[in-house]
């Protein structure tokens, strides 16, 4: 009885072992999934690179679409790459550290493998540094923004943006909403770091002009937060959040969402968000 429990202690913690084995990237992939990823791990352990590729292919072409994510694919890529560069073949190895990145660029930022050899990580790291180059020479770029204010705008290299916009919904009395009855011109700066896929904070300010029939122009000064998330291809989905709307001069200026005091001259926003999407190039 001793000897039964014995084993089936054993049996216990190697499969624990084993199941910790995996990779971090893969931890939530399909049972059948984490089975095949064991099994390249092992075979690649005990020096079998090509019986290694060979269960790593196997899980790109049987594997249905969605049920994978991008990072976990990421890491196929990664250990391909690896096996290709046991084999010597540097060349093919390249090919899919370039595949591995351009799944997520997290498995070189967060999830590198410690058995890269010194020159696959060269090799890693020479390519991330050509698509973050690649990235970070789109200075000029198209935004449109749907909130309280529509917008359209195009900024320059240098980060200043300019564009027109209008108010979605203009409230003058409770009871009382108004569309597009405004014509918004502003120029608007914004910093903050261009970050390739990661969720990326900043701040902006913003001079505009308010439009209204006959009526003299209003000059605003606005600033608030931004929250932003950057592709590859230089596609970015993003949201700003104003703080604050600071009237020069006087004026009216109650948009959606916003308090203005008596005098008109001082505003502050409490929900005056927009949810925008912008294309670098």
């Amino acid at each position: 009885m001793r000897i039964l429990i014995f084993f089936i202690i054993v049996f216990a913690v190697g499969s624990a072992q084993s199941q910790n084995n995996l990779p971090i990237p893969c931890e939530k992939a399909p049972p059948q999934v984490k089975a095949l990823i064991q099994s390249a791990i092992e075979t690649f352990d005990a020096n079998q690179p090509a019986r290694s590729i060979q269960t790593l292919r196997k899980i790109l072409e049987t594997t249905a679409p969605g049920t994978m994510d991008g990072l976990c694919k990421a890491w196929v890529y990664q250990w391909l790459a690896l096996s290709y560069d046991d084999l010597d073949s540097l060349e093919t190895a390249r090919k899919y550290v370039i595949r591995s990145l351009e799944q997520d660029p997290e498995i070189w930022r967060v999830h590198a493998d410690s058995r890269l050899k010194p020159g696959l990580r060269k090799t890693f790291q020479d390519c991330w540094n050509e698509i973050e180059t690649q990235f970070l020479e789109k200075r000029k770029s198209w935004r449109v923004a749907i909130g309280p204010i529509t917008r359209a705008e195009f900024s320059n290299r240098f980060g200043i943006a300019a564009g027109i916009g209008t108010s979605v919904v203009r409230i003058e009395e409770l009871n009382d909403a108004k569309l597009f009855e405004d014509l918004l011109l502003y120029v608007r700066a914004q910093r903050m770091r261009k970050n390739i896929e990661r969720l990326t904070a900043g701040f902006y300010g913003e001079f505009s002009l308010s439009l209204k029939g006959s009526e003299k122009p209003v000059k605003i000064l606005s600033s608030g937060p931004i929250l932003s998330y950057a592709y590859q291809s230089g596609w970015e989905l993003g949201s700003t959040f104003e703080i604050a709307r600071l009237v020069i001069g006087g004026g009216k200026t109650r948009i959606s969402q916003t308090i203005s005091t008596k005098d008109k001259k001082l505003a502050f926003s409490y929900a005056n968000f927009e949810l925008y999407i912008r294309k670098w190039f």
